[in-house]
């Protein structure tokens, strides 16, 4: 995949078409909160060996860092449980212009309950706490992060284009400079 803001998208001479283009949006610029309390019989649990085990995303997860000692190491991820049953997972794992970008899944059985909402906001505040703003990222027709992202209070919306192909492109040139 390759991620363009619409003004360079635009002007990308790609030699090979993407086998799809998908809009999206990024947040920037979160303000200040204090994050809500917790439903009584949950708790957060940062997500160490065992957790990550049984985590949703556990694949992409380990995808993008090739090991567990490397998420565990690199990336920062905290699951909303009741009791043993994990309900959401929050991810702080790409690290970029000194920011992580945050995801979330919420277990199908406790979706529209907040749970993304409440752990978004304890992961901010950690993501915070050691130093790094957040950012959030999603496809312009997923509503409901969207509306997450607003609900945290991310101030800064930005649209950008996904070109995405499902096999090696050869190159792609900008047509022109772009200041």
């Amino acid at each position: 995949m390759l991620n363009w803001p619409p003004h360079i998208a635009a002007k990308l001479r790609l030699l090979d078409p993407p086998d799809k283009m998908q809009g999206g949006l990024e947040f920037y610029d979160c303000r200040s909160f204090h994050p809500a309390p917790l439903p009584p019989g949950h708790q957060l649990r940062v997500i160490d060996h065992k957790l990550f085990a049984r985590c949703l995303w556990h694949d992409a997860i380990f995808t993008a860092f090739g090991t567990v000692e490397n998420f565990l190491q690199h990336g920062l991820g905290l699951c909303l449980m009741a009791r043993d049953e994990i309900c959401s997972e929050a991810y702080a794992v790409w690290r970029g212009a000194h920011k992580y970008e945050i995801g979330i899944v919420t277990h199908e059985q406790h979706r529209q309950s907040g749970y993304a909402y409440l752990t978004c906001q304890y992961l901010i505040q950690m993501c915070e706490t050691k130093g790094y703003p957040t950012y959030w990222s999603c496809l312009q027709e997923n509503v409901a992060p969207s509306a997450t992202a607003r609900k945290l209070g991310y101030q800064t919306e930005k649209a950008y284009q996904w070109l995405v192909y499902s096999k090696k492109s050869n190159d792609c040139t900008i047509v022109n400079e772009v200041k």
